[in-house]
């Protein structure tokens, strides 16, 4: 009888301990998501972070998909006004910036840089074609892009401070979040046709 206890209480014994390594074995948390954008039809939402980005339905956030990029960490996306690519910024922190053109939906690598000294934190597309990046290396850079390749065309340079945000000002989002351009210090740029608006 005194063996049965010794085996009952080694057996009880070991379960609890695999319940409680099971318990406080630590779970790989997912990266947050640093970065949303909708797709033109409004039917999908593209998130960004350390693992890439990610594409869900909407409004039921169904997993359609998943595709890493090589940023470091994704700070921003933005779709071209036709809605056919898809802009990818982010970098390293004190490192680099880098952004990463995708054909949408496919997400064909169209063209992609280490444009920055510091991580870009925000893009805008121009037109279907130029499109402009922010960093924290107090930079704007504006691009044109040809087919697979893309050109700096002009740098402003000297901002006080990193440049955390820029939104061109034919975005539906400005029409949509005209309180966002009068509530925060915004410096306007005439890049032509459309304004540019970055803080």
């Amino acid at each position: 009888m005194s063996s049965m206890l010794v085996v009952a209480k080694s057996i009880v014994a070991n379960l609890l301990v695999t319940v409680l390594l099971f318990a406080f074995t630590p779970v790989c948390a997912q990266p947050p998501v640093t970065a949303l954008a909708f797709e033109p039809g409004d039917t999908q939402v593209v998130a960004g972070s350390q693992s890439g980005i990610e594409i869900r339905s909407w409004p039921d956030l169904l997993t359609l998909g998943k595709q890493e990029v090589e940023l470091g960490s994704v700070h921003d996306l933005d779709f071209s006004p036709d809605g056919g690519l898809l802009l990818i910024v982010g970098g390293a922190a004190s490192e680099f910036g880098e952004w990463q053109i995708v054909a949408w939906p496919s997400l064909d690598v169209i063209a992609r840089r280490i444009a920055h000294n510091d991580s870009i934190h925000s893009a805008a597309w121009l037109t279907n074609n130029r499109f402009v990046t922010v960093s924290g290396d107090s930079s704007f850079m504006i691009w044109t892009l040809n087919g697979n390749t893309a050109k700096q065309v002009a740098k402003l340079a000297g901002h006080s401070r990193q440049v955390p945000f820029a939104i061109s000002l034919c975005d539906p989002a400005s029409e949509r979040f005209p309180w966002l351009l009068q509530r925060v210090s915004t410096r306007q740029f005439d890049c032509g046709s459309p304004t540019l608006a970055a803080w």
